[in-house]
């Protein structure tokens, strides 16, 4: 299924490809062969250079088990063919690590059901289970989210948002060059006494932002804080990937074995999980590089954070009188009185015709 993001002129912009997926043995003693009776996998007789292409988004069940996926699972099952999809398509599975995505009766938890992705469309924006509207079926109800069009078309902002100060600080070098800039702004300006204004005490307010600003701009690195900044990423989260991508290549070279690279795997997340974790609870508590920020406007942003996105909104509906439905009731009630229309003569009461050979 192809999905088209449209622009504001409702121009087709951008597509992304969604492919469902059902990964399941065929061949002989199964239920469908196929051209071949050899036993294999379903995802081996599909062409896949030919379907993968540009913005592709594969979800489905595949009937396999990892522990490169699941930590709790012994051994590799049915997982050969979609790993090597993975590996040959360079493609991102979005699960998060340890949820599970299917019940199970059994000790230990079933991740069969993948959010595959692949390098044009990068990760997904959003990946959950949710837990709050049961689905009458064993597997559980995954939402995703990918980035919006206008989101990544938006020129990031190249206004500086602050500084690194604790960089700064911790170079004692750099820190006296800026204190002496700072002396040499100072000390030819003049102090203001009891007698000045509140126009003077304006402009002295404008001239010690001013040059703070520039003493900062020329000793200490600037900051730009996007929508798409990872404030939580750090050195900590660099070593750990890097540790990863040489654990993953050892792997592929059969030079470690799973377990070693399921281990490595796990600290990368866990390092990614405890930083977002910190990340947040320092911007909580207030120690932030965000100045001026009281804590009912903290408590605000927090909140906005948090709640769910608002949903895309459809444009108006016209009827076949013409009439336009704006709100969600008005639509409901066009498209419930165009779908099933009432017939006026429908409630009428229907009359017999009379046949004098009938005893009633």
């Amino acid at each position: 299924m192809d999905v088209w993001e449209l622009n504001r002129a409702r121009e087709k912009v951008r597509r992304t490809q969604i492919i469902n997926c059902y990964d399941n043995w065929l061949g002989r003693g199964h239920c469908w062969h196929g051209e071949s009776e050899r036993q294999r996998r379903a995802l081996e007789d599909v062409q896949w250079d030919q379907v993968i292409e540009g913005r592709c988004l594969l979800v489905g069940d595949f009937n396999a088990h990892s522990p490169l996926r699941n930590p709790l699972a012994r051994a590799r099952v049915n997982a050969g063919p979609l790993e090597d999809l993975v590996d040959k398509a360079s493609l991102y599975i979005n699960n998060e690590l340890g949820v599970s995505t299917q019940l199970k009766r059994t000790p230990g938890i079933s991740i069969i059901d993948l959010a595959l992705t692949t390098v044009s469309m990068g990760p997904l924006e959003m990946w959950s289970v949710d837990q709050e509207h049961p689905t009458g079926s064993d597997h559980e109800l995954i939402i995703m989210e990918w980035a919006s069009l206008e989101r990544i078309s938006a020129t990031p902002s190249q206004d500086v948002t602050g500084w690194q100060i604790q960089a700064l600080q911790a170079n004692p070098q750099a820190l006296e060059e800026a204190k002496g800039d700072w002396q040499t702004r100072t000390q030819s300006r003049p102090c203001l006494g009891d007698s000045c204004s509140s126009e003077d005490l304006a402009g002295e307010a404008i001239w010690i932002q001013e040059a703070l600003t520039a003493v900062l701009n020329r000793h200490a690195k600037q900051l730009r804080v996007t929508p798409l900044s990872k404030r939580w990423w750090g050195t900590e989260i660099k070593e750990a990937r890097r540790t990863y991508s040489h654990a993953r290549q050892a792997w592929q070279g059969q030079k470690i074995s799973t377990a070693e690279l399921r281990e490595v795997q796990n600290n990368y997340y866990q390092a990614i999980r405890r930083a977002k974790c910190t990340c947040w609870e320092t911007f909580l508590e207030g120690a932030t590089d965000q100045t001026g920020l009281g804590d009912t406007a903290r408590c605000w942003r927090a909140l906005e954070y948090t709640k769910p996105r608002n949903m895309a909104t459809t444009p108006r509906l016209r009827g076949p009188q013409g009439q336009l439905a704006s709100s969600i009731d008005e639509k409901e009630t066009l498209i419930r009185e165009t779908a099933f229309p009432r017939h006026q003569g429908i409630a009428k009461k229907l009359r017999y015709p009379k046949d004098p050979g009938i005893a009633r």
